[in-house]
């Protein structure tokens, strides 16, 4: 109708494979870009190669696979190598507080 508004969304491309990251776990420093991952306790800086972004992800083409565990909050004061908890994880058994 004369007047009247519409919403599109045009679909260009489908990566059903794709490993998704929240945008806010991607860091850039000295022109690099990367992201920590969780190794068992410990940070571990990698570089990444981004890919589309949507919503809040963005794509991750290079740097890590499928299942690898990332840090999304507190990674701007880590450094590569530091000591770190799962958020609500009791720092001295390991085990989530609360929990008997």
């Amino acid at each position: 109708m004369p007047g009247g508004f519409v919403r599109v969304a045009i679909q260009t491309d489908v990566r059903p494979d794709a490993i998704l990251v929240p945008k806010r776990a991607v860091m850039e420093r000295d022109g690099q870009t990367f992201l920590f991952l969780a190794d068992n306790g410990v940070a571990r800086r990698v570089p990444v190669q981004l890919g589309y972004e949507e919503d809040g992800n963005v794509q991750i083409l290079q740097g890590i696979s499928a299942g690898d565990r990332v840090v999304v909050a507190g990674q701007g004061a880590l450094e590569d190598g530091s000591e770190i908890r799962k958020v609500g994880e009791d720092s001295a058994n390991g085990v989530p507080e609360g929990a008997t």
